[in-house]
C-alpha cells in the first residue's frame, strides 16, 4: 500500500509540474499578445481598433500581423510613413474624422497589401503626386468631406486595382484630362457636391469598366457629345443638381447598358430629338425640377425597358397622343407640378403595364372620355390639386386593379352615380 501511495504521489507531482509549466506558458503567451496591443486599443483576430481615443499619432505596438486598423475619430494631423514599416499585412486602414491636412508622397509605400483606405472628413486640400505610391492592390479610396481643391496630375495613375474612388463633398473646381488614366478597373466614381463646371472631353476614355458615375450637385452647365462614349459598362449616371440647360444629341451615345439616368434639378429647357434613343437598357429616367416646356413626339423612342419616368415640376402644358406609346414596360409615370390643362384621349395609349400615374398640382380642367380606359394594370391614380369641375360617368371604366384614387382639392360639385362601380379593387378614395 505504501508503494502505491508513493507512486500516486510521484504521478501527482509530475502532473502538478506539467500543469504549472502549461499555466506559465499560457500566461506568457497571453502577456505576449496583450503587450503587442496598443494601450486602450482593442485587438482581436488581426483587427486593431483605436478609434475615439484622442490620439495625435499612430500608437506604438500595433501587432505586425494586423490586417484591419481603425484610427477614426482622433486628433491625428500627420501621417508618418515610418509607423507602417512593420504593417506589411495591413488590408484596411481607416483615418476618417481626424485633422490630416497633407498626405506626403510615399506615405503608405510600405502597405503593399492595402485594399481599402478611408480618409473621409479630414482637412486635406491638396492631393500630391506620389501620395498613393506603391498601393498596387488598393481597391477603394474614400476622400469624402475634405477641402480638396487641387489634384495633381498622376495621383491615381499607379492604382491599377482601384475599383471605387469617392471624392464627394470637396471643393474640386477642375478635372485634369489625365486624372483617371491609371485606374482602368474603376467601377464606381463619386464626384458629387463639388464645384466642377467643365469636364474635359476624353477624361473618362480609359474607364471602360465604370458602372456608376455620380457628378451630382456641381456647377456643370454643358455636356459635350461623346463625353461618355467609352463608358460602355455604365449602368448608373447621376447628374442631378447641376446647371445643364441643353441636352445635345449624342451626349449619351454608346451607353447601351445604362439603367438609371438622373437629371433632376437642372435648368433643362431644350432636349434635342434623339438624345435618349439608344438607351435601350434604361429603366429609370428622372427629369423633374427643370424648365422643360415641350415634349417632342420622338423624345422617348427607343426606351423599350423604361419602368419609371418622372417629369414632375417642369413647365409642360401639352401631352400629345402617342407620346408614351413606345414605353410598353412603363410602371410609374409622374407628371406632377406642370401646367397641363387638358388630357386628350390616346395620351396614355399602349401603357398596359402602368401601375402608378400621378398628375398632382397641374391645371387640369378637361379629361376626355376614355383617357384611362386601357390602363388595365393601374393601381394608383392621383389627380389632386387641379381644376377638375366634372367627372364623366365612363372616366374610370376599365381600371379593374385601381386601389388608390385621389381627387382632393378640385372643383367638383356633382359626382355621377355609378362612376365608381367598376372599381372593385378600390380601397382608398
Amino acid at each position: 500500500m505504501y508503494q502505491d501511495a508513493a507512486a500516486a504521489a510521484a504521478v501527482l507531482r509530475r502532473t502538478m509540474v506539467l500543469l504549472l509549466f502549461l499555466l506559465t506558458f499560457s500566461l506568457s503567451s497571453f502577456t505576449s499578445v496583450t503587450s503587442e496591443c496598443p494601450d486602450k486599443c482593442k485587438c482581436k483576430n488581426k483587427v486593431v481598433k483605436c478609434d475615439v481615443m484622442e490620439l495625435d499619432r499612430i500608437p506604438d505596438r500595433v501587432p505586425p500581423d494586423a490586417e484591419f486598423l481603425d484610427l477614426s475619430f482622433n486628433e491625428i494631423k500627420d501621417i508618418e510613413p515610418k509607423s507602417f514599416t512593420h504593417l506589411t499585412d495591413l488590408k484596411y486602414l481607416d483615418y476618417s474624422m481626424n485633422k490630416i491636412r497633407d498626405i506626403e508622397p510615399k506615405s503608405f509605400t510600405h502597405l503593399t497589401e492595402l485594399k481599402t483606405l478611408i480618409l473621409d472628413l479630414n482637412e486635406i486640400s491638396n492631393l500630391k503626386n506620389g501620395a498613393f505610391a506603391n498601393l498596387s492592390k488598393l481597391r477603394r479610396i474614400n476622400l469624402n468631406g475634405n477641402i480638396i481643391e487641387n489634384i495633381e496630375t498622376g495621383v491615381f495613375n499607379n492604382l491599377t486595382s482601384l475599383e471605387i474612388l469617392s471624392l464627394e463633398e470637396n471643393q474640386i473646381h477642375k478635372l485634369d484630362l489625365e486624372m483617371f488614366k491609371g485606374p482602368i478597373k474603376l467601377a464606381k466614381l463619386y464626384l458629387s457636391h463639388n464645384m466642377i463646371r467643365n469636364i474635359p472631353p476624353g477624361i473618362f476614355d480609359s474607364l471602360t469598366s465604370l458602372g456608376r458615375l455620380d457628378l451630382s450637385y456641381n456647377k456643370i452647365g454643358d455636356i459635350e457629345p461623346k463625353l461618355f462614349t467609352h463608358l460602355t459598362e455604365l449602368k448608373t449616371l447621376m447628374l442631378k443638381g447641376n446647371e445643364i440647360s441643353n441636352l445635345k444629341n449624342g451626349v449619351f451615345a454608346n451607353l447601351s447598358k445604362l439603367q438609371i439616368l438622373s437629371l433632376v434639378r437642372n435648368r433643362i429647357e431644350n432636349i434635342e430629338t434623339g438624345v435618349f434613343n439608344n438607351l435601350k437598357s434604361l429603366e429609370i429616367l428622372s427629369l423633374e425640377e427643370n424648365q422643360i416646356h415641350k415634349l417632342d413626339l420622338e423624345m422617348f423612342k427607343g426606351l423599350i425597358k423604361l419602368a419609371k419616368l418622372d417629369l414632375g415640376y417642369n413647365k409642360v402644358r401639352d401631352i400629345k397622343p402617342k407620346l408614351f406609346t413606345n414605353l410598353t414596360e412603363l410602371k410609374t409615370l409622374k407628371l406632377d407640378g406642370n401646367e397641363i390643362s387638358n388630357l386628350i384621349n390616346g395620351v396614355f395609349a399602349n401603357l398596359s403595364k402602368l401601375q402608378t400615374l400621378s398628375l398632382v398640382e397641374n391645371k387640369i380642367e378637361n379629361i376626355e372620355t376614355g383617357v384611362f380606359n386601357n390602363l388595365m394594370s393601374l393601381e394608383s391614380l392621383s389627380l389632386e390639386q387641379n381644376q377638375i369641375h366634372k367627372l364623366d360617368l365612363e372616366m374610370f371604366k376599365g381600371l379593374i386593379k385601381l386601389d388608390t384614387l385621389i381627387l382632393s382639392y378640385n372643383m367638383m360639385r356633382n359626382i355621377p352615380p355609378g362612376i365608381f362601380d367598376s372599381l372593385t379593387s378600390l380601397s382608398i378614395l
